[in-house]
């Protein structure tokens, strides 16, 4: 073998080299991007049960944003995650109260200072609602409700209470399970 043709094998070696390495690292990237994704920006949560039904059923799956509660406070309305002070599980319910705000609960109706609550677009059986005494939301707290007013784990539970804004996880952006109920929340 000549000299000329040693060094053309030789390069084509150090060029598939440089080639593999590409990958290697495009993969690392790949890994690395998805890791700050899944885990620390939007996480997957698979709801188990019927409390947020019909907004949620169960075994659908959605997207938390971690990220968002530090551009954005959480408002009425929106469905946040947080963690169970008993049992650890994350938990999906409703902002319904604010800090400073009195929230109670009278036939089923969901009162904020002194004002009916409109829920038309998400509670259920509000009619098997239990009456609630009036409660001061505390500041840098929040009042949460499941949908499905049957379910009782949430704030009208003592063991969750009212949800301080520091123990918010995240906050609902996407339904991506099943493909046929695929929904966006902002």
């Amino acid at each position: 073998m000549k000299a000329e043709e040693r060094r053309t094998v030789r390069n084509r070696g150090a060029h598939r080299a440089q080639a593999a390495m590409g990958w290697i690292l495009s993969l690392i990237a790949v890994a690395l991007v998805l890791y700050v994704l899944f885990e620390l920006w939007l996480v997957p949560v698979r709801i188990a049960g019927d409390s947020m039904q019909p907004a949620l059923a169960n075994g659908d799956v959605v997207l938390t944003d971690r990220l968002a509660k530090y551009w954005k406070t959480p408002g009425r309305g929106e469905v946040v995650s947080f963690f169970d002070p008993a049992s650890g599980t994350l938990l999906l319910k409703r902002i319904v109260g604010l800090p400073g705000e009195v929230v109670d609960i009278v036939s089923g109706r969901v009162y904020v200072n002194g004002r009916p609550l409109d829920e038309s677009q998400y509670a259920i059986h509000t009619d098997q609602c239990a009456d609630m005494e009036p409660l001061a939301v505390p500041e840098g707290a929040v009042f949460v409700l499941s949908d499905n007013r049957i379910d009782a784990y949430d704030s009208r539970d003592e063991r969750v209470g009212c949800v301080a804004f520091q123990s918010i996880d995240g906050m609902l952006r996407f339904r991506i399970l099943p493909a046929t109920r695929l929904a966006f929340y902002y």
